[in-house]
């Protein structure tokens, strides 16, 4: 079966184009990849400030039961600024999603795709 591209309602209501990857932690104990991003625009119910149509905010994307994480390129450990997510995609295929990133590092890339059961998607404060 091919992997078709799919809206996530967990990650809906979140724009993460434009935003920058601060980390990514892999936990093969317990079979997690933890992504958190900076400067995300909130919409929607997920807005933090209801008064106005759109926040900026930071989240944590939790993958839960990974299966596999495929990694090409580096990401800035010393400045996160230079990590643009220049896109992203969830694909499904049967009961499993993979969930794909696209940062920009200056003149060079990165790309996250990590295959996994379940999402869940946390703001967090610095």
């Amino acid at each position: 079966m091919k992997n078709k591209s799919v809206f996530h309602p967990k990650l809906s209501g979140y724009q993460l184009e434009d935003s920058r990857l601060l980390s990514v932690k892999i936990d093969d104990k317990n079979r997690k990849c933890i992504i958190k991003l900076n400067n995300v625009l909130f919409y929607g119910d997920k807005r933090i400030d209801k008064s106005i149509p759109v926040n900026s905010g930071n989240i944590i994307i939790e993958l839960n039961g990974v299966e596999r994480v495929d990694m090409d390129g580096e990401y800035s450990l010393c400045d996160p600024e230079m990590n643009t997510v220049y896109q992203w995609c969830m694909l499904k295929e049967e009961e499993l999603f993979t969930f794909c990133l696209f940062v920009l590092v200056g003149h060079r890339h990165y790309i996250l795709q990590a295959t996994h059961s379940e999402t869940t998607v946390n703001p967090y404060y610095k």
